[in-house]
């Protein structure tokens, strides 16, 4: 998971005032140093936060909103609109709030 964003990533949590993550950047950073494994990963794997936690902060961090189900906000009208390359490449969908 964001494989080639470990570096933003970093700045991310280390940008971020939750205490939580404060402790955790550091040693997830040396780890993910020391094993060349993505911070990401380094992260989800370790439990420092679940992919929830996760994605909520890279989406909230980006302005976006975060929708841990997509149930009933795809329809196929919005899912033509985007292109397959597209939404493979960055893991997206479109839909509706």
């Amino acid at each position: 998971m964001f494989k080639s964003h470990s570096q933003a990533i970093y700045e991310l949590l280390g940008a971020d005032q939750h205490a939580a993550h404060a402790e955790i950047v550091p040693v997830a950073y040396a780890e993910h140093q020391a094993t060349g494994k993505p911070l990401a990963d380094v992260i989800l794997e370790a439990g420092y936060l679940d992919r929830s936690e996760f994605l909520q902060l890279i989406a909230g961090h980006l302005g976006l909103a975060y929708r841990q189900s997509i149930d009933g906000v795809v329809t196929p009208e919005l899912a033509a609109q985007l292109q397959p390359e597209l939404g493979r490449n960055y893991g997206v969908i479109p839909c509706h709030s």
